[in-house]
């Protein structure tokens, strides 16, 4: 499987590079495949292995490939005992972690459940998360996945957004809500959630995150 992935990601690479788009693979869940730091970092290493076989040296492709780090799903793995390793909080996977950061996922949570709530109302320690973001020299935006189900803070920004801007809360004209697609803003990390001018800031919506 990890090498089907590494070669599918290897595929689109070009493409996305022609198009100016990097690409950010993303820390799942405890419960899926490739979510342990180890493993995680092996599919990496793979990835750009296949890109340097093409003839992409691994300084180059970095620029343009790199990590989705999402603090809930890393989360999702402290307390966890494997192979005589026992995982701790997000800081330990994101400072472990040998490919760039390209893009956060910033989402509080409580334990290990990936409960999408909103920054302040969990336990992820997020002053040392932000020390090892500057330690890595992170620069790039990150999103606020806040989910309309857990933390009244979530459920109520959720609904100011939606009226604020209805258009970017729809996919192919047809309202999130109807078909189960929560959406999420991005924003820069250093700057206030609600400040960040809107050029710097984009919607996207997904509803793979609710199965």
């Amino acid at each position: 499987m990890m090498e089907n992935v590494a070669e599918n990601v290897a595929k689109i690479f070009p493409i996305a590079k022609e198009k100016g788009i990097k690409l950010g693979i993303e820390n799942v869940p405890s419960h899926q495949v490739f979510s342990r730091p180890e493993e995680f970092n092996k599919l990496l290493d793979m990835i750009y292995k296949k890109l340097e076989e093409k003839g992409i040296p691994r300084k180059e492709a970095e620029k343009w490939l790199g990590v989705t780090f999402d603090t809930a799903h890393a989360a999702t793995l402290q307390g966890i005992m494997y192979q005589g390793r026992t995982y701790g909080p997000p800081s330990e996977f994101l400072k472990g972690i040998k490919a760039p950061i390209v893009h956060l996922h910033a989402v509080d949570t409580i334990g290990r459940f990936d409960a999408h709530l909103p920054v302040g109302q969990g336990d992820v320690d997020w002053e040392r998360v932000n020390e090892v973001l500057k330690e890595r020299g992170f620069t790039g935006t990150a999103v606020y996945e806040l989910s309309p189900y857990f933390g009244e803070t979530g459920v109520l920004y959720a609904a100011s957004l939606r009226e604020a801007y209805p258009s970017m809360y729809e996919i192919g004209g047809a309202p999130t809500t109807t078909i189960g697609a929560p959406g999420y803003l991005a924003a820069s990390f250093a700057d206030p959630l609600f400040f960040t001018p809107q050029e710097r800031r984009y919607f996207y919506s997904s509803w793979l995150d609710l199965f």
